[in-house]
């Protein structure tokens, strides 16, 4: 029987009240977060001050500092105060403080909120002072009883039930924030008869509550997901998406932007340059999803150029802003429909529908009409075009051919070194002047390189699998799909006598000089029976407001940092500074540091970037040394990023008497 259209219109209207705003909230305060009510949309809210707990304690155990395992452990009940570990924790370091009341006191309340594990009370040997006490064994037996019985205030988890076509509200019933990986997990079921196929399994999400909804009218068996009152809230149910589902396959839209302040950016840059969204972004996109969002300033602005940072499969970068995200989904909702019920129970078997719809879109685009043009820049735009970048009657009909057999693979990307010829990683501070690491971010879809170092040419090893699992049969190829194809080459690993590029690990050497803008490498694999699958990305930038000068043997002359070419450049991957360095060499080309300017002024010496030359002796030669920090700087000034700054550190010594 076939089951009712679902119009998806609108949210209802508790949903709808605020519809796109310009910046996403900003987490709460520590302040805030000892003294609001705690529930699992508080989630990402206090992820980062956890994990941070959690690392300081551990910290703390192997250095045996029990002042701060308790200081710590407090810390972590103030800011979760129902979470049974913090609580156990807490409980541990008091016993070692000699606080036998207060460590019972704290372990009976961590049993009651839902540690019920006995035996790793009773053994553990945190206790060994307090354990032969009446009380303490009476708390194990405690522990023993409750083993299986929800805590004090504990949800108990459950899926979500809705018939196939239907909306269905999540709530906290169904829904857990991992703090492992940084996501919420939902537990859903859509049931009934999907004997008509269609997108039974298929959910539609939106998450900039109403603004740009996807109208599905000639969807079959669709289903939607809402958020719950208290989740809007929180603030969690809008912005880049945070979510894995168990139980359906999930297409979404958040047509937003953040629009304030000096971090203005557009979501798919957020996306490469939030803490953590990147990962968190992989993560979705290994889990049957599929997501757009509109480029909105990053891209296609006459003024500003191409902003994205990277190329990154995990989403859709669409041209444009409100709504030019929208076509993209409804003609992938309606590939998934097209999909043979077979092919699509592999397709989701293998949590392939991310890539499986990268691959579609990306095969189909109007003049990629061979294997050749998808293995080349004409398949893989920075960000898609709806008005000339989709072709619905060849992407659906590509998806209604395609065999099981013939899904083809995703690539899972590593960086990696080598045993026999080590690639040395430059470290910020030391071998450059900056605080931020080459890595903006390194995901198994993603990596993300912005070249900070003064070498002309960068070595980097790659290594290479197919995704979901490892095929050791599969055939990897690697081509440059954007950028200056001349500043890079591929070659078989220095040593490596067995594995080639072919095989999965390659070396791509990078040449730095002259490089503008961004260069992306694309890995594709294919295993037998397929084509080559959904490209993983590894990109190279160099910094907008940098000119550099390098000599005809590669050596570094100068560098200014002070963005001459008054050009646009993301303070968050490159923070602001005013100086010029210019780079000194000896009469046989001997490295002997730089000096930096401000404008005209020299102002400072340097041996390294963290070194700084205090004084000379008579004859010029370095006398006293003095180790410098580089900082990032605030102003005060809410409309100015921060820029970066240096300091001394400790007292001058003399030069060459190490540290």
């Amino acid at each position: 029987m076939q089951a009712e259209k679902i119009r998806l219109a609108c949210l209802a209207a508790a949903l709808c009240a605020g519809a796109m705003a310009g910046t996403f909230a900003a987490p709460a305060a520590d302040k805030a977060q000892k003294t609001q009510p705690f529930s699992v949309w508080d989630g990402p809210r206090v992820q980062f001050r956890h994990v941070q707990l959690r690392e300081q304690l551990k910290q703390a155990v192997r250095r045996g500092d029990i002042p701060t395992m308790e200081r710590v452990a407090r810390a972590g009940t103030a800011l979760m105060p129902t979470d049974p570990n913090w609580r156990y924790n807490l409980a541990c370091a008091l016993a070692w403080r000699e606080k036998p009341d207060a460590a019972l006191a704290e372990l009976d309340k961590a049993i009651d909120l839902g540690f019920h594990k006995a035996d790793t009370i009773a053994n553990d040997s945190d206790f060994r002072r307090i354990n032969d006490l009446p009380r303490f064994k009476e708390l194990v037996e405690k522990a023993r009883r409750l083993e299986g019985v929800p805590g004090e205030g504990q949800i108990v988890t459950s899926p979500a039930f809705a018939p196939y076509g239907s909306w269905l509200t999540l709530n906290v019933t169904n829904v857990v924030w991992n703090y492992e990986k940084g996501v919420f997990e939902a537990f859903v079921r859509f049931v009934g008869d999907a004997s008509d196929g269609g997108n039974a399994g298929d959910a539609y999400l939106n998450r900039d509550r109403g603004h740009a909804m996807v109208y599905m009218d000639k969807a079959v068996l669709i289903s939607g997901i809402r958020y719950p009152p208290d989740a809007v809230k929180a603030g969690v149910d809008q912005d880049l998406p945070n979510m894995i589902f168990h139980g359906c396959n999930v297409f979404g839209n958040a047509s937003q932007a953040r629009l304030a302040g000096p971090l203005w950016r557009s979501l798919p840059r957020a996306a490469m340059t939030d803490p953590g969204a990147p990962s968190r972004l992989a993560l979705i996109y290994e889990n049957n999803q599929f997501w757009v969002f509109p480029a909105h300033k990053d891209f296609g602005d006459p003024a500003l150029g191409d902003l994205l940072p990277a190329a990154n499969p995990a989403y859709m970068a669409s041209v444009g802003s409100s709504w030019s995200d929208t076509p993209f989904l409804d003609v992938a909702i309606r590939a998934a429909a097209a999909f043979p019920r077979r092919t699509k129970k592999t397709i989701v078997q293998r949590q392939l529908m991310g890539p499986t719809m990268q691959w579609l879109f990306r095969r189909t685009r109007p003049g990629v009409s061979s294997q050749a043009d998808y293995l080349s820049y004409k398949a893989h735009p920075t960000a898609f075009d709806h008005k000339r970048d989709i072709d619905s009657a060849a992407l659906i009909a590509r998806a209604a051919a395609l065999e099981p057999a013939n899904v083809p693979p995703a690539v899972s990307l590593a960086m990696v070194n080598s045993s026999l010829f080590p690639i040395p990683v430059p470290r910020p501070g030391r071998d450059y002047a900056d605080v931020l690491t080459e890595y903006l971010y390194a995901t198994p879809f993603s990596v993300a390189v912005v070249l900070r170092d003064t070498a002309a040419e960068r070595t980097f090893l790659v290594q290479a699998k197919t995704f979901p699992a490892a095929d050791p049969a599969a055939e990897f190829t690697w081509r440059v799909v954007h950028g200056d194809e001349s500043k890079v080459k591929f070659s078989q690993a220095l040593g490596e006598k067995i594995v080639t590029p072919e095989k999965g690990l390659v070396q791509i050497t990078v040449d730095r000089r002259g490089l503008k803008g961004r260069i992306d490498v694309a890995c594709f694999a294919k295993t037998h029976g397929t084509e080559y699958g959904a490209p993983s990305f590894i990109s190279f930038s160099a910094i907008p407001l940098e000119r550099r000068e390098y000599a005809a043997d590669g050596r570094i002359l100068s560098i200014d940092y002070s963005n001459p070419d008054g050009v646009y450049s993301d303070p968050v991957i490159a923070l602001p500074r005013a100086w010029k360095d210019i780079y000194r060499y000896g009469d046989k080309g001997e490295p002997l540091g730089f000096d930096r300017y401000y404008g005209s002024e020299k102002t400072a010496e340097f041996l390294s970037p963290s070194v700084r030359i205090a004084s000379r002796d008579e004859a010029g030669a370095p006398k006293t040394v003095v180790d410098v920090r580089y900082l990032a700087r605030r102003s005060g000034d809410p409309a100015n990023p921060a820029e970066l700054t240096f300091v001394d550190v400790g007292e001058p010594r003399a030069a060459g008497g190490g540290r």
